[in-house]
């Protein structure tokens, strides 16, 4: 019983952790946006500002202002092999989006996808009603700051 109990405990460390099975890479947002080919379909941590899109969605954002979607595991196709981690950084981006003169900053973790233009397909190819070409879809945020603007 005891041979099995410790079989169990090794094969169960020897096991692909769900999600974790790639070492996220860490890259600038504006290095990510201007080159995502690069970086399509790996998982990421980028630096970046939340921004409201188009008909209720959000993205990310950063001083060269070319916004990526942001999006999470379950809205997705196929779904991913991971959810996202309930911490405190989510919880300061969900506080975030509900407030006014809020500006909102974190190490975003996901993976990273381009919109790619199947054969026979026509026009742009993009994600969500903001018709991005590029989002994230979130794992994790970690190093959350939420910043109050001031009334004037």
């Amino acid at each position: 019983m005891m041979a099995l109990a410790g079989l169990m405990l090794v094969m169960m460390a020897l096991a692909p952790q769900q999600g974790v099975s790639e070492s996220p890479e860490r890259v600038e947002y504006c290095d990510l946006v201007q080159t995502a080919e690069r970086f399509a379909s790996k998982m990421i941590v980028v630096h970046a500002r939340l921004t409201e899109l188009k008909d209720r969605e959000w993205g990310l954002d950063s001083h060269c202002f070319q916004p990526t979607l942001l999006v999470y595991p379950n809205d997705v196709q196929p779904r991913p092999d991971f959810h996202v981690e309930e911490n405190e950084g989510l919880r300061l981006m969900l506080q975030a989006i509900r407030e006014r003169r809020v500006v909102f900053f974190g190490d975003f973790t996901g993976r990273f996808d381009v919109a790619q233009k199947n054969s026979g397909e026509r026009g742009r190819v993009t994600f969500g009603n903001s018709r991005s070409r590029m989002r994230l879809v979130l794992r994790d945020i970690q190093k959350a700051e939420r910043i109050v603007v001031p009334r004037r």
